[in-house]
């Protein structure tokens, strides 16, 4: 049932990411990028949104097909550092869909984020996300977003 609500979540995640309204206007500024598996994205578009019911997703694109969100209990509001098992993301990238599906496999790995001028940068390095349609499809994810 866990795994069916995340892939809920990361559809729903993907359709409203192809309606970004916050994009980079301004090509140097860097908002950060991020890896999955061997693949580097650099981010584009970002947008808040509740994804499904409570969950307050913070979401990046490459203005492709590649996504990724963080979802909150509720919106970071000052700098902390957060269990990986108090956050979820899900990535999107080739048309396949990952997710923390097997929290076990992250333990004692953080989120952290720091907020500035009310935006939030977020860090995670080396979380292993699963796909959401095969279990033994897993990659790596790692990277450094910041708000537009």
């Amino acid at each position: 049932m866990k795994i069916k609500i995340q892939v809920v979540k990361v559809f729903a995640l993907s359709l409203s990411l192809a309606s970004c309204v916050k994009q980079d206007d301004n090509s140097n500024v860097n908002h950060g990028s991020w890896m999955l598996g061997a693949n580097h994205y650099t981010a584009k578009s970002s947008k808040r949104e509740t994804v499904i019911g409570t969950d307050k997703t913070i979401s990046f694109s490459d203005e492709s097909t590649n996504v990724v969100g963080f979802s909150f209990t509720s919106y970071p509001t000052s700098n902390g550092t957060f269990s990986i098992s108090k956050v979820g993301i899900l990535a999107g990238n080739n048309n396949k869909l990952y997710g923390i599906t097997k929290p076990e496999s992250n333990t004692g790995k953080v989120v952290t984020v720091t907020i500035s001028s009310g935006k939030a940068t977020i860090s995670a390095a080396n979380i292993w996300l699963f796909s959401t349609s095969n279990v033994n499809d897993s990659m790596l994810f790692s990277g450094t977003l910041t708000e537009f």
